[in-house]
């Protein structure tokens, strides 16, 4: 037996506790037995580093519980069991205790697209489509169109991380080399030169340029991460993304890449009404 904490509401209060069971599933079982309505459910051991450490779910995880939430709605299962049976069949925390949460919010009368947009963990446009969905009937194809479209964009970001892997080394040792040269070698030649009374020449005084550009640029790499990270507090989005837009080259890839994304994103909205009406 394990035992496992959970968090939930109990006749519309939030309550909290731990229990025990063999597996998630029976504890699930247990609580629903119980009329508790789980949010998150964990085991006891690893809360500390569930609420510390929770990695975030990767885009072939979220593809596939939308995969299996399509396959689970479309044998007629209702939409609250097929959440909680696909909250205790993933294995990321985190998109466990979404999905049970997506359950409670349900249960309690909200709307299924802002369950899912306030949830913050599927993409921006499964909530849009979900909402374009009037009928019961089509509701498990939202499901179906926006698993396969996650999948094919993990697909082409894999091929994209991969391509760029081999480069991305060469160009790493081939910087630490450079600077190594620089930093170590190059002084010690421009010292001898300086002992025959010779200048060094102008390739040699643009490498210690270099050097000097790069140890700048290593002390100021935590001040560039913080500000990476804190860029949304220090500048509106739409001010960034101006700028980013502006850039040469860059821009226009950023620009033609969402206005693909756009175009994908609201054929698949308007299809996935009419997709199956035609017999």
């Amino acid at each position: 037996m394990t035992d496992f904490y959970y968090e939930g509401y109990l006749k519309g209060k939030k309550v909290k506790g731990s229990i025990q069971a063999p597996d998630k599933t029976s504890a699930l079982k247990k609580l629903k037995e119980e009329g508790i309505i789980p949010t998150s459910i964990s085991p006891k051991r690893d809360i500390l580093s569930v609420q510390l450490f929770t990695r975030k779910p990767s885009t072939d995880e979220i593809a596939f519980s939308l995969m299996q939430i399509y396959t689970l709605l479309k044998n007629g299962l209702p939409l609250t069991k097929v959440l909680e049976l696909v909250s205790s069949q993933v294995e990321n925390q985190l998109l466990s205790s979404v999905l049970l949460k997506i359950k409670s919010d349900v249960e309690s009368g909200k709307n299924l697209s802002e369950a899912f947009k306030e949830s913050k963990v599927f993409p921006d446009f499964l909530p849009v489509m979900l909402q374009s969905a009037s009928t019961g009937e089509n509701l498990e194809f939202v499901f179906e169109i926006s698993a396969d479209f996650m999948f094919k964009i993990s697909q082409i970001k894999s091929k994209i991380i991969s391509s760029l892997i081999y480069p991305s080394v060469i160009i790493s040792f081939s910087v630490i080399s450079v600077f190594v040269a620089v930093e170590f070698v190059v002084p010690k030649i421009v010292a001898v030169l300086e002992n025959f009374g010779k200048e060094p020449p102008l390739i040699t005084k643009m490498m210690l340029y270099f050097s000097k550009v790069l140890k700048i640029l290593f002390y100021l790499s935590p001040l560039i991460v913080l500000l990476f990270i804190f860029k949304n507090k220090l500048i509106k989005k739409i001010h960034y993304d101006k700028l980013l837009l502006s850039i040469p080259v860059l821009g226009k890839i950023i620009l033609y890449f969402n206005l693909s994304r756009f175009s994908k994103i609201l054929s698949m909205t308007l299809s996935q009404t009419h997709r199956y009406n035609n017999p």
